[in-house]
């Protein structure tokens, strides 16, 4: 023989013969557990170079990558060509002579030719910690003789290139010209019951449980996702079960006479009945245990057969994605407060739109510490496990207006705005003066715009000016300090006006008018969003923006093309390099030189929209696919809401309400797009911030202190000015490493807690916190009507902006919350559901802008609907019910 084509599992222990390019995950982890003497059937891997080579033959390589392209079929991206005309290049060619009785003689080995076997794929780039592959390469069971065998194998090869495998390589960057295919034949177990074994929870990460699904027959039902299996959930200490949840188990696949498998339904006993009982769990969880620690640790996702009381391993992987350790005995503490501190306890309130999730230890220490909590900025802020929490601080010394006028003056009790003075809700502004509100509101908002923008983006220009790399790393720091605590005092600036301050002027401004509308007109419910929908603001903008590059692409059948068939991660650079594209891209960068410094959260260890674009290319590709997109017609169907909602207005209130609500919206329409546009200024030094940090990283990785640029995040204040005194002289702090990996472990956990809205959390929960107390039990969800209509569609639940490729066009966007970054996402949806948020928060206000109806606040949206569920909104009553579980 010329080359070895075949190797049984158990010649597979030299390393150089049966590694991950030859073999493949699965064959790899066979031979691997088979060496170490785990019960696994017997059997043999075709290896990746018999592929090659059976390509290479037929001069299939070229034609294979040139054919494995999507095409566009009604602006809908299809691989389903592709996958036709490869798999018949497969069909129409034959294996060598030499090859075939390779296979042969594996076979034979194993049962002298007549024993069935599982032919399985083993592709080099699958079952891999990060990407499974799971179900995209094809599996053929109960394959009896050497000519079947032979069949099966080139049948795995061309499953290499279904259409469902070629799109998920397509969306995780993996090179077609470098997938091989290895095939596993082995001989099949006649499983009673089989199953897969989690040797850690893969829910919530715990590692001190282990999940098994079990059901009679042959896995493949339970692998597929056919049916509904036993759930066991087994103390790993004890191995013990803790729980048992018996699936519906609706059949059960089975081996016939012959090739193949067939379905067999079940009976009612067998459906109720445990596929397995207890002593076999703990003999399984035993057996896993060993799997794992033999795989040095790593958490496995093991396939498991149980025939005549024999229990054999088909499979071990690492767990993808599986969660970090859950936290435990997690407490919610005051810290201690400083004498200036108002008494009472922390919030959330206000920041956990604009601060998500658990903080970096470096923004913790340069913004949450420093930039945002101190007395002459009047607000207390603390990390409590990484989440942001924040009281007032005793009045600072700098104010806004003096005397005791009213705000809102009136001859009424709402005179044309309620007075803020006699609404203890707005107790907070009792200092800005005297007049009325307008006045009021106009004049700081234009001290705000000539101060606190004027002098931050003075100060982003100044460091924007700074080359990183011909800095010195004192200089470098200096400028990160300096632009965080620019931000936080645009925020609450100590001197002149900050952000907060606009926009609580604007949430105090609707509260009243909404206070208003209740009132004059009691038996009929009237929304702020009927009269204030479709206003200009910068995210319509923006949004507009990319609507005309989207009409652009579309009138050009190659740039369409492009754009619908090239993965959102990869489509920029593939426009920069694609001739005829130069003005598409040119209208890009435009757009992200203006809008690129959006964040999903201030947290500045984040990557800004223009380090990540994925956000805009998916919207990009999404408007470019919706054929009817129209914004100018959208914005004539709001303006014609509008005129409905004053024309039933003007039936209902009476002369001095009607004239109450003219005076009101001659006001709000003017400034209610303020608060999104003063959300446009929000980290809008993180760009140049990242800059200079991201150097410092690049400097402290050349000297060895840390892994990776962006570790610099995760370092103190104190411990990045010990390192950087370190790196002058040369020196590294290679313990910084451990620290750091440590800390970003701790973050990822933190991530899933579930903060409470107040620390002590059993103070000021409930209404005014931007959440509703709902049963989670219930099918029907309470929220705040935040933007008028009903629509009934899917769910696409999306976490954060990792998530944004799950956004399915035309479903309900369900989300924990909306900042600016999410704006890309409207123009996919149908609705807008999320666990935070009210009537003047971000998504309120882009979902009316955008006409779709929202409901915000309910508070467990995000952990009680499911990607894919169809519910029905009414942003109307501010319900949300879910249609199917």
């Amino acid at each position: 023989m010329s080359d070895t084509f075949v190797l049984p599992f158990e010649a597979n222990s030299d390393q150089a013969r049966a590694d991950l390019d030859t073999v493949g995950g699965k064959g790899q982890s066979l031979a691997r557990m088979t060496v170490a003497g785990f019960a696994v059937p017997r059997g043999f891997t075709v290896t990746t170079r018999a592929y090659r080579q059976f390509v290479a033959e037929h001069g299939l390589q070229e034609q294979i990558v040139e054919l494995a392209r999507p095409a566009v079929v009604g602006r809908t991206v299809s691989y389903d060509a592709a996958s036709e005309a490869i798999q018949a290049l497969f069909d129409s060619a034959e294996l060598t002579d030499e090859l075939k009785a390779q296979i042969a003689s594996g076979y034979d080995i194993l049962d002298h030719g007549e024993t069935p076997v599982a032919v399985r794929s083993s592709a080099n780039a699958e079952d891999l910690p990060d990407l499974s592959f799971a179900g995209q390469q094809d599996t053929y069971l109960n394959v009896r003789g050497v000519d079947a065998v032979t069949a099966a194998v080139r049948s795995c090869w061309a499953s290499l290139w279904t259409a469902r495998a070629i799109s998920y390589r397509d969306e995780n960057a993996i090179d077609h010209s470098a997938v091989a295919m290895a095939v596993v034949v082995q001989v099949m177990v006649p499983s009673e019951v089989s199953g897969i074994l989690f040797t850690a929870n893969p829910a919530t990460g715990e590692r001190s449980e282990m999940i098994v699904n079990a059901s009679f027959g042959l896995g493949e039902a339970i692998v597929g996702g056919e049916i509904t299996p036993d759930t066991f959930i087994i103390d790993r200490d004890s191995l013990a079960v803790k729980e048992a949840l018996i699936g519906g188990k609706e059949h059960m696949t089975v081996a016939i006479d012959g090739q193949g498998t067939e379905n067999r339904k079940l009976t009612d006993e067998e459906r109720t009945s445990a596929s397995l009982a207890e002593s076999v769990l703990a003999d399984l969880a035993k057996l896993a245990v060993s799997v794992e620690q033999h795989f040095d640790g790593v958490p496995q996702d093991i396939e498991w057969a149980l025939s005549a009381d024999t229990l054999s391993l088909l499979q071990s992987r690492p767990i993808t994605n599986l969660p970090p350790t859950p936290l435990v005995d997690v407490s919610w503490e005051k810290p201690e407060m400083p004498e200036w501190a108002v008494p009472g306890p922390l919030q959330r309130k206000n920041l956990v739109e604009h601060i998500p999730g658990p903080v970096s230890p470096l923004f913790e220490d340069l913004y949450v510490k420093d930039a945002i909590a101190s007395k002459s900025l009047n607000s207390v802020h603390f990390a409590i496990n990484g989440y942001v929490y924040w009281t007032a601080g005793t009045p600072a010394s700098v104010k806004l207006g003096s005397g005791g006028g009213r705000i809102f003056p009136g001859s009424r009790p709402y005179g044309w705005m309620k007075s803020i003075m006699d609404d203890p809700r707005y107790k907070a502004f009792q200092n800005f003066g005297t007049g009325k509100f307008a006045d009021t509101y106009l004049r700081l908002h234009r001290r705000w715009q000539r101060e606190s923008v004027a002098g931050y983006l003075k100060t982003i220009d100044h460091w924007n000016a700074v080359d990183p790399e011909e800095a010195t790393d004192a200089t470098l720091m200096e400028g990160v300090s300096a632009l965080a605590r620019a931000d936080g005092e645009t925020w609450y600036s100590p001197n002149s006006i900050g952000t907060m301050i606009i926009m609580n002027m604007l949430r105090s401004a609707e509260g009243v008018f909404l206070d208003f509308l209740k009132e004059a007109s009691p038996d009929k419910t009237f929304t702020s969003g009927q009269f204030l929908s479709g206003l200009r603001s910068i995210p319509m903008e923006a949004q507009e923006e990319m609507a005309n590059i989207a009409e652009m692409v579309k009138t050009d059948s190659v740039l369409s093309e492009l754009v619908l068939t090239t993965p959102a991660q990869y489509l920029l650079p593939r426009l920069r390099e694609t001739e005829g594209a130069e003005l598409v891209v040119t209208m890009l960068e435009k757009h992200l030189d203006r809008h690129g410094h959006q964040v999903h959260t201030l947290d500045f260890s984040e990557p800004t929209l223009i380090e990540d674009p994925l956000p805009l290319m998916l919207n990009l590709k999404a408007l470019v696919q919706d054929t009817d997109h129209d914004p100018a017609a959208k914005q004539i169907a709001l303006a014609q809401r509008r005129q409905e909602a004053l024309k039933d207005a003007r039936e209902t209130f009476s002369e001095e309400d009607w004239k109450e609500l003219r005076e009101f919206l001659w006001l709000l329409v003017r400034v209610y797009p303020d608060r999104d546009d003063a959300l446009f200024y929000v980290g809008a030094a993180w760009p140049t911030l990242r800059r200079l940090a991201l150097e410092l990283g690049r400097r402290l990785v050349r000297v060895g202190t840390l892994e990776q640029r962006d570790d610099v995040f995760y370092l103190w204040r104190a411990q990045l000015e010990e390192a950087i005194a370190a790196n002058g002289s040369g020196k590294a702090l290679p313990e910084l490493k451990n620290s750091v990996y440590e800390r970003r472990e701790l973050q990822a956990a933190r991530a899933r807690l579930i903060a409470p809205d107040a620390v002590p959390p059993e103070e000021m929960q409930g209404a005014g916190w931007g959440k509703v107390a709902n049963d989670a039990n219930s099918k029907t969800l309470n929220g705040n009507a935040c933007s008028p209509g009903q629509v009934t569609a899917r769910a696409s639940l999306v976490l954060s902006t990792a998530d944004f490729a799950k956004m399915e066009p035309g479903s309900i966007l369900v989300c924990p919350m909306t900042t600016p970054a999410w704006t890309q996402l409207f123009s996919q949806a149908k609705g807008l559901v999320t666990d935070i948020g009210g009537i003047l928060t971000h998504g309120s206000i882009v979902a009316r802008e955008y006409d779709i109806p929202a409901v915000l606040g309910l508070g467990i949206a995000t952990t009680r609907i499911q990607h894919g569920q169809m519910i029905s909104i009414d942003g109307n009553s501010g319900v949300v019910t879910l249609l199917d579980e």
